[in-house]
């Protein structure tokens, strides 16, 4: 499961039940709120099958996807700390270098 693989592994503690919701027209397929540090974030992400370094030539990609779905949770509810997580059954080490690069977390299935 998600929530102790994310306090495990990134120090951060799922507040309440991780929801998929639609956000100004848009799916988020995780949705929480959390703490790190102390601090509350807001938890966001999508899920996708597989991961790879093709999909970053494809239209809308799917750091801009997730970015786009970050911009509809902090429009609806107002300024937060965003932590931005894909999960999937698999992730290539070139996708998942990128992933970090953008400060995104990735977890693949096995991990839990």
């Amino acid at each position: 499961m998600l929530p102790p693989v994310l306090l495990r592994d990134h120090g951060i503690t799922i507040k309440n039940k991780i929801i998929r919701a639609e956000v100004g027209g848009k799916e988020i397929n995780l949705l929480s709120r959390g703490e790190k540090e102390g601090r509350e974030v807001m938890i966001v992400g999508e899920a996708k099958l597989r991961l790879d370094e093709r999909r970053e030539s494809k239209k809308p990609d799917v750091f801009d996807e997730l970015e786009e779905k970050v911009q509809a949770v902090l429009a609806e509810f107002g300024p937060a700390e965003i932590v931005k997580v894909l999960i999937t059954h698999y992730a290539t080490r070139k996708f998942l270098d990128l992933a970090r690069e953008k400060g995104i977390i990735v977890v693949q299935r096995f991990e839990w």
